[in-house]
């Protein structure tokens, strides 16, 4: 099984190590103004362990940002601080998720996408 995820090339220190993992699509978007390029990934699950490490440690710990992967049944909710592993149908563990994010001043807009 793949993980498929979503990230932000802007909310890297160093941008390249999106270049080391298997990228489907990109796009460009300019929400309030500021342009930003969508990446999703997928990621083979006996991949996933070194990939949540490797994005964990190259999030921009300058601004508050986040990654997700999910396979379908699992989610992975990636902060520079925390990582958050969860079913995907366990509705109380995303709301932790999301208030973490929030707590490090991430918009409840931006945190949507954790909440589908």
């Amino acid at each position: 099984m793949h993980y498929v995820g979503s990230i932000i090339r802007e909310s890297f220190q160093d941008p390249t190590l999106l270049d080391s993992l298997p990228i489907v699509s990109e796009r460009e978007a300019a929400p309030a103004g500021v342009q930003q390029h969508m990446v999703t990934v997928v990621i083979p699950e006996e991949q996933v362990d070194f990939a949540i490490s490797a994005i964990q440690r190259s999030l921009d710990l300058t601004q508050p940002v986040s990654a997700r992967l999910s396979n379908g049944i699992e989610d992975v909710v990636i902060y520079p601080q925390n990582v958050f592993r969860f079913p995907k149908k366990d509705h109380e563990s995303r709301q932790w998720a999301v208030s973490f994010g929030e707590a490090l001043g991430i918009s409840r807009r931006q945190l949507e996408f954790i909440t589908a």
